[in-house]
């Protein structure tokens, strides 16, 4: 029998940077030192310009100290980047496996290592094969099923997630389909979230607030388009905050001023105050083609802020329970995510009960306290 879990490492792709697994890894992490654990946070590399700031108790580190060949930060030429690529990314990664290796050595069966993402599994390659590590392994996908099947993620982690102790998802649904896909050590645990007392959200400014990536997968068009869609006596004294950073950020600013918003819709940068950004909003929107859990409807169901969401996975019901604590509409029906933004933003009380509704369900199901009862009683199944 394996000794009791004392020590936690989480294993991230990129160190620091503003996505909703740097805040999970966060949120755990804090949640877990204050329970005594030992915790330390890893990442394959480090993310560019990040701003993510972890606990000052908890260490943190990356295997490799830049990022890979071919990033756009590397400072080569586009040519040599091309000419010289295939090799440095083999070396880079035999260098980041072989760092892997040694530091995971160093951790014993009180040890477990959570990897959060495909990609930092993938990085580390066997130092963490079942007969080279005396730690324990729980693997993460942040997603829903059906986004690993629509791409290669789920061929990826049949390849680096069946050998774990405990391969983790975001839901019980989507549990339920990793098991009939072939996967046979599925568990689930929801992400925390930081619930205060009360809602802090006063839902009076007319904010609408949406945050994420700028990428297809988030289909921000779809908002911007629906936003356009509103009756001028709708919009009239609201506006579109948008924070994020991505590949589609110039597609966006072109679609904006094509559709004469340049007045209501926004485009900011990402933010490390999505706390702050959120409760100053009355609405929160997500247009996402797929998810798993998103960290921020859940904060803004925290606050006490309503959402209007796509009803594209099971984790969106989890948060978005359809006529309670907001309201979801159907993938790609751009006429109903309008019709969704519209009712949010004509009247005030509706939003204040929706974000009660909201701010309870988050106490109940998603509070850092009852997360980590699972985290722990999961640990204790591992060293049985």
């Amino acid at each position: 029998m394996s000794r009791p879990i004392r020590r936690v490492v989480l294993l991230q792709n990129q160190l620091g940077d503003l996505g909703g697994v740097s805040r999970f890894c966060d949120a755990l992490s804090r949640g877990l030192l204050a329970r005594g654990y030992a915790v330390e946070i890893g990442a394959a590399e480090p993310a560019a310009g990040a701003t993510m700031r972890y606990a000052a108790d908890v260490p943190t580190w990356t295997l490799a100290p830049q990022l890979p060949p071919g990033a756009a930060t590397d400072g080569l030429p586009g040519g040599r980047r091309r000419r010289e690529l295939p090799g440095a990314l083999h070396r880079f990664r035999r260098r980041v496996e072989s760092a892997a290796a040694e530091r995971f050595a160093g951790y014993d069966d009180d040890t477990v290592v959570i990897v959060t993402q495909l990609y930092a599994r993938e990085r580390v390659g066997e130092a963490l094969a079942p007969e080279r590590r005396r730690c324990a392994e729980v693997v993460q996908y942040h997603n829903s099923y059906s986004a690993a099947a629509r791409s290669r993620d789920l061929a990826r982690a049949r390849e680096a997630y069946t050998a774990a102790d405990a391969f983790l998802v975001l839901t019980q649904a989507d549990a339920a389909l990793f098991r009939e896909a072939g996967f046979n050590n599925m568990g689930h645990i929801v992400n925390p979230v930081t619930v205060p007392v009360a809602p802090e959200a006063d839902l009076e400014d007319g904010v609408v607030v949406s945050l994420g990536r700028y990428d297809r997968q988030k289909s921000l068009d779809h908002l911007i388009r629906a936003w356009s869609a509103l009756d001028d006596d709708v919009t009239r004294g609201w506006r579109l905050e948008l924070y994020g950073e991505g590949p589609e950020r110039s597609l966006l600013e072109e679609l904006i001023d094509d559709l004469g918003l340049r007045g209501t819709v926004r485009l900011n940068g990402p933010t490390a105050q999505a706390h702050d950004v959120l409760a100053r909003a009355a609405v929160s929107a997500q247009s996402s083609q797929f998810e798993g859990l998103p960290l921020a409807l859940m904060e803004a169901s925290a606050l006490g802020v309503p959402s209007v969401a796509y009803d594209c996975s099971p984790g969106i019901r989890e948060i978005v329970v359809d006529g309670v604590t907001g309201l979801t509409v159907p993938l790609n029906n751009l006429e109903r995510l309008a019709d969704g933004l519209a009712t949010l933003m004509a009247s005030r009380e509706v939003r204040l009960a929706y974000g009660r509704n909201a701010h309870r369900r988050m106490q109940s199901e998603f509070s850092l306290d009852s997360v980590l009862d699972a985290w722990e009683r999961l640990f204790s199944e591992l060293v049985r």
